[in-house]
């Protein structure tokens, strides 16, 4: 036995020095190999506590796309025209001091409730997708009409209104002027303060014939009616200026009474 110990570690000697010679590695066993490195097992995983929720797997962002991106800075560009017009809108309607008090409050409505849809866009839309975007922007016109719908309002209400009280002034002169065209009866210019007289009273008729219930009728447009609506616009705006033309027309009349009954007779 003990020569053929002797004999089998004289070749597994001889093999691992040929080994060595040839460049090759000797692989050790397993347990020497264990050994040899001070290796061990790992312990065990500890199991969570009781209660305690999964771990959740991060989930990767996906950024916008580039079509996303430019039509979110197409949109945002006009939100931002549409927060400026609001704006100016407001201070006009703050203004206007021949607003009557529920013409102001209506148009005060309109403009708060179209801001706070505007401002809600602006807010939402950094974080949309590309088919929330497109929502967004049918919002943004369908919904509010700033441009086309509300300015209109705006600024044909303010005109209306300033006629219409001009016209109720008008209107409150006429018993003390026809008062000092009776006076002056008998006199050089009573003629033609009488004449004057006549075409004053006619012109503020007029006037007042144009300007009634436009304000109402401009106040009942809503974002839905356009562009149906564009054509009551324009009668609107021609109404105003038909008004304002006839008041034009009184004040002079006016004027030349106030002369003819201190005896001129020119026109």
């Amino acid at each position: 036995m003990s020569r053929t110990t002797n004999i089998r570690r004289t070749i597994a000697a001889t093999t691992v020095a040929a080994a060595t010679v040839a460049g090759l590695a000797v692989l050790p066993s397993a347990a020497q190999a264990s050994t040899a490195t001070g290796a061990t097992n790992p312990p065990p995983a500890t199991p969570p506590a009781p209660g305690t929720p999964p771990a959740q797997a991060a989930v990767p962002t996906t950024p916008p796309s580039p079509a996303a991106s430019r039509y979110e800075q197409r949109l945002m560009k006009q939100l931002q025209l549409r927060v400026t017009q609001l704006g100016d809108l407001s201070k006009e309607v703050s203004a206007a001091t021949a607003l009557t008090p529920g013409d102001q409050g209506a148009l005060e409505q309109k403009i708060a409730a179209s801001t706070t849809s505007i401002n809600g866009l602006v807010q939402s839309v950094p974080a949309d997708t590309l088919p929330e975007l497109r929502a967004a922007y049918r919002t943004m016109i369908y919904q509010n009409r700033v441009f086309a719908v509300l300015t209109p309002q705006v600024y044909e209400v303010i005109s209306s209104d300033t006629v219409a009280g001009q016209v109720s002034t008008f209107v409150a002169e006429e018993p003390a002027l026809e008062a000092e065209v009776t006076t002056a009866q008998g006199q050089v210019g009573y003629r033609n303060a009488e004449s004057h007289y006549a075409a004053f009273v006619s012109s503020v008729a007029a006037a007042q014939a144009e300007t009634t219930r436009v304000s109402v009728t401009l106040l009942a447009q809503v974002p839905v009616d356009y562009p149906r609506d564009r054509a009551l616009f324009v009668r609107s705006n021609r109404q105003i200026l038909a008004a304002a033309e006839a008041l034009a027309r009184a004040g002079y009349d006016k004027t030349i009474v106030a002369l003819a009954t201190n005896g001129y007779t020119g026109s």
